[in-house]
Formats: structure tokens, C-alpha cells, sequence
């Protein structure tokens, strides 16, 4: 079904958000307290060569800085992998509340199998499975950090050491939970972006100090395609040139490197690729189109989601008021970063403590934002930008065609355009406190006449400038304990200067003229969404805590 109208509004309940390349020089970057990692040293450096092998031992003497880190013992022995059915590792209500917050996640029943999830939970469930679906690098890297620093314990996982793990399920899980935390907001707004220089001095500085540790990412100049693995050492070559040293989870045990020359400020990664059977490419980068990023581990300690309250640990929020009009939070003073003071820590960006509504497709649609200043969050001219104050983004790592996740502040009036190649469909998802939009069967064109206003402090979006171009247009959102469902129903075609205004909290459904006089009111409802059918416990992998599949919310029939 398709309606064709110029403009269909959506009066919803919150937030959005960005982040650039070059690091913001108004970014506040708090140096967190000096922390030494307890990860166990040791100088094996595990075997040799990737699909092509680094020629060359790593040589204690050429080395500037170095974790102790190794792929072997420290990496997994099996390579990265994906799954025919990603539902066998999807997350369930434990995990999203080790990740999201005890109360930010259920709006009906406390115990995780009748756990009725909120709107955005839902959501943000069922946007995780096509990363699921994809590789788990970004699991590899991060789960391999954790423990190695001790921060996870590795005898809950069933072996002694790391590289003796076999691919058990309760390892599976492990890795996917988190893989699934990089949508993340935290993570997101953790992330530094700059050039290759920068990237490669932070690494040399906080190897030496032990204060941190990174997953390296990588990505194509389109946005997509993005890759994670774990640098761990640094050695000077000569003549300006380093090699990074990385655990790359695709070539288990053997010895890598990513090439920085930081006489002409690039870098370069011979034979990389998002999955072992994908063709491998090269991947690289400059100082004016870095496409490489450090993305710090101890973020993962207190991550929040946009569907929950952004403020404070874990995001835990008590807000089960029906409030129609929410207002707007003050946004904070910030303080300025001279950028020649290089922290120890990366910089977060300036949207710590406000909401963030998250933007994501699910197969090949590339979203991107633009502000009431004409500034762009997502693909400008065959580039992934951050142009928007407070906003961010996360190049998905691990799935090789899904563009970049967006996060705008709920306080930032934004147009979404969704591009792809023409005729094909891809489902987006528009994630907030409070409420979830879901967009079905998006129809993608390389040039689309269609854009979507979002003014996420008032609750409202608008399909603007052409028929909507999903099949299927749902709102959910939080009404105490319950969710409810608003489904656009099917309708007769309207003229080309019409428009469609949807209240979402009062169920009404107006067609206008285009110009705001009302020319036919519609009766619509909001109506409750059937919770999903229980399913047994699982019992919780520690320190993930995995638990049962949750299912779909079943479908409810629009109302006539």
C-alpha cells in the first residue's frame, strides 16, 4: 500500500543525533582517572600473514608502544563468522538491560519472560538482527580487550585462556551482545574521528600509559563496508613510516599491521575485507578523508540507548507518564577543548546528557540528515560528514552494505532523505524515548523527491514532497505499562498538493490541502499491541546474561 501524499505528519514522543571526521574544536573531552589494564603480557606473536602475511616478525626492537596484547593467546583460534539464521544469537530483555538499564527496557512486567518491551526496545531489538546477520568484528574486538584486561572473565566462557575457546554457543552469544552494543549512543558519541596522525599519536600515547584501549575501524569512502579490529603494538619502521600492529579477528593467531605514513598523513591496510569470505580490498585513508576511527573500550561500561532516558549510569529511567507534550530540555553549557592538548581520552561530543533519536535502515538504505542551517549528518557527495552540532553517527562494523546509523538531538529540527539503488525496498526504523516509527517496505530510489521532517521536541513527522514511500507506516508508543500501535490505514489517492497530518497521541487523521485547511477528517485509534507469547528461560551466559529470543510484536489490524 502506498499513499500518495505530498506530506504526512506524525505527532510522536522524542529525540536524534551526529558526529564528523575531524574532531569538533568545541568538544568537551574529559580525561577519565589514570587506569593500568591487568591484562596478562605476554610477547608470542602468534603466527604469521593474513590472507597475505606481514613478512616481517615483530621486532621487540622497532617497537614505540605496546599493550602485551597478542593475537595468540589473546584473540579467538576460530575467524569471524555469520550466521544463515542471526535469530539463534538475537538479544533478549537481559541483555538490553545489561546494556540499557534495569528499568529502561520492560513497560510491563518486571520478569524478563513477560516482559512487555517499551516501543523503542522493540525497535532497536529487531534493527540488531541485521547486524547479527552480518559478521561480528566488532564482538571479536571488543569481547577479546575485555578479556585480555580481566575485565570479563574468560573460565565463565569455558576455557582458560581466550585462543582455547571453541565456538560454543554461550561464546557465540557472548560475542554477539557485543557486537550489538556499538548502536549504542555512548559509543557512538565515544568515538574519535581525526587524521591519521592523530589517530596513529593517540595510539602511541595511550599504549605507553596503559590508560585505554581502542577497537581500530575502518570503512569505505560510501559510508559502508566497515571493518573492526584491535591494535595492540606500534613499531617505527623509519622514514616516517609506522606499522600498527592488529589482532584482525578474520585471520585468526597470525600477525597483521595497518601502514601509517606520517610524512604524507595516511594510512593504508592491505587485504582487508568485513567477513573472511568476502573478496578482500584495501582499505585507506588521508587527512581529508581519514575513513578510520578509535572507538574506546571503556565506554562499554555505561552505555545508554535512545530509547531510554540519557542521563546518568546505564541510562535507568522511572518515566511512565503519558505526558503529551514533552519540553525541551535546556541544552548544556559547554566547555572548550584547545585542540593542541591532546587528551588521554577521546573526545566526547558535546550531546552528554541529552536525548538522541537514532536513525537506522536495515539493509542498504543510506540516511542522511539535514538541519535548519543546511549542515548534514551522513553521505555528502560520496563522503560520510557531521556537520550538526551534538549529533553523531556509527559506520556499521561487521555488516558490508548497511550505511551509517545517525543520532541527532531531540532538540534539533532535522529532513531525512533515504537513497539507494532504484527498485530496491529496505525497512527504517526511527528510534526514541517513548515511541518507535517504523517505515516497511521502503521503496529506494538514487535520486528520491521524498524527504521526512523530524521535529522530535514536538513529537512530529512529516512525509513531505511526493507519496510516502514505505508500504507500510507504524507508530508505536509508551502509554504507561502498555505500548500502543497507530497504523496509517489504507486510503484513496489524494491530489498531488495534499497533505496527510497524523496526531499520534490523539488518533486523529486530517488531509489537508497542502496548506493547512483541513479538507476531510479521519477517525484512526490507537490501539494495544498484543504482547509476544512467552518463551522459556535460557539460562544467562555470564557476563553477558543472555536470555531467550524475544519474538516480533504481532501485527494489529488498522482500523478502517
Amino acid at each position: 500500500m502506498r499513499l500518495t501524499a505530498v506530506g504526512l505528519v506524525l505527532l510522536l514522543a522524542t529525540p536524534v543525533a551526529c558526529d564528523q571526521h575531524k574532531p569538533k574544536k568545541t568538544e568537551p573531552t574529559p580525561a577519565p582517572a589514570e587506569k593500568q589494564f591487568k591484562g596478562a603480557k605476554d610477547d608470542s606473536p602468534g603466527g604469521g600473514g593474513g590472507k597475505t602475511a606481514d613478512k616481517s616478525s615483530l621486532d621487540s626492537e622497532e617497537l614505540v608502544a605496546d599493550l602485551g596484547f597478542r593475537p595468540k593467546p589473546h584473540g579467538f583460534s576460530f575467524p569471524n563468522f555469520r550466521l544463515n539464521d542471526p535469530e539463534e544469537l538475537r538479544l533478549g530483555p537481559k541483555d538490553l538491560k545489561k546494556m540499557c538499564g534495569e528499568k529502561a527496557v520492560c513497560a510491563g512486567g518486571s520478569d524478563d519472560d513477560e516482559c512487555t518491551l517499551k516501543a523503542g526496545a522493540q525497535a532497536f531489538l529487531d534493527a540488531s538482527g541485521r547486524l547479527l546477520g552480518g559478521g561480528h568484528c566488532e564482538g571479536f574486538s571488543v569481547g577479546s580487550l575485555r578479556l585480555w584486561a580481566k575485565e570479563d572473565d574468560v573460565d565463565k566462557l569455558g576455557g582458560d585462556k581466550v585462543f582455547d575457546l571453541d565456538r560454543a554457543k554461550k561464546t557465540e552469544r557472548y560475542l554477539a551482545y557485543w557486537a550489538v552494543t556499538q548502536m549504542s549512543p555512548a559509543v557512538a558519541h565515544a568515538t574519535y574521528r581525526a587524521a591519521p596522525n592523530k589517530i596513529l599519536d593517540r595510539l602511541i600515547k595511550t599504549m605507553k600509559n596503559k590508560s585505554e584501549t581502542f577497537v581500530l575501524g575502518i570503512y569505505r569512502a560510501d559510508g559502508k563496508g566497515g571493518h573492526a579490529i584491535v591494535p595492540y603494538a606500534v613499531a617505527d619502521k623509519g622514514d616516517d613510516i609506522y606499522w600498527v600492529y592488529v589482532y584482525e579477528n578474520n585471520s585468526p593467531g597470525k600477525l597483521r599491521h595497518v601502514e601509517f605514513d606520517k610524512g604524507k598523513n595516511k594510512w593504508r591496510y592491505d587485504d582487508a575485507a568485513t567477513h573472511p569470505d568476502d573478496a578482500p580490498s584495501v582499505y585507506g585513508g588521508t587527512a581529508a578523508f581519514p575513513r578510520i576511527e578509535l572507538i574506546p573500550n571503556s565506554v562499554r561500561n555505561d552505555m545508554t540507548c535512545p530509547f531510554a532516558k540519557s542521563s546518568g549510569s546505564n541510562a535507568e529511567s522511572n518515566d511512565d507518564a503519558d505526558d503529551e507534550e514533552e519540553k525541551p530540555k535546556p541544552k548544556k553549557k559547554k566547555k572548550k577543548v584547545v585542540e593542541e592538548e591532546e587528551p588521554e581520552a577521546p573526545p566526547q561530543d558535546d550531546s552528554d546528557g541529552e536525548d538522541d533519536t537514532m536513525l537506522i535502515g536495515r539493509n542498504s538504505a543510506s540516511l542522511s540528515v539535514t538541519d535548519e542551517s543546511g549542515r548534514t549528518l551522513g553521505v555528502k557527495n560520496g563522503e560520510v560528514v557531521s556537520e550538526i552540532p551534538g549529533a553523531t553517527y556509527v559506520i556499521p562494523r561487521g555488516d558490508g552494505e548497511m550505511g551509517p546509523i545517525l543520532y541527532v538531538p531531540a532538540t534539533t529540527k532535522v529532513t531525512l532523505t533515504m537513497r539507494g539503488t532504484d527498485g530496491q525496498k529496505d525497512d527504517v526504523s526511527i528510534i526514541g524515548k517513548k515511541f518507535a516509527a517504523t517505515l516497511t517496505g521502503v521503496e529506494l530510489s538514487s535520486k528520491p523527491t521524498q524527504t521526512i521532517q523530524i521535529d522530535a521536541s514536538k513529537k512530529q513527522l512529516a512525509f513531505v514532497g511526493g507519496a510516502p514511500a514505505a508500504q507500510k507506516i507504524e507508530l508505536f508508543l509508551d502509554k504507561g505499562k502498555t505500548v500502543q500501535k497507530l497504523e496509517v490505514p489504507k486510503m484513496a489517492p489524494l491530489e498531488s498538493t495534499g497533505k496527510l497530518k497524523l496526531d499520534g497521541i490523539k488518533g486523529k487523521l486530517d488531509i489537508t490541502d497542502g496548506k493547512g485547511v483541513i479538507l476531510k477528517p479521519v477517525s484512526v485509534a490507537l490501539v494495544p499491541v498484543v504482547k509476544p507469547v512467552s518463551t522459556p528461560k535460557i539460562d544467562p551466559v555470564a557476563p553477558v546474561a543472555p536470555v531467550a529470543p524475544g519474538k516480533p510484536l504481532a501485527p494489529v489490524a488498522p482500523v478502517a
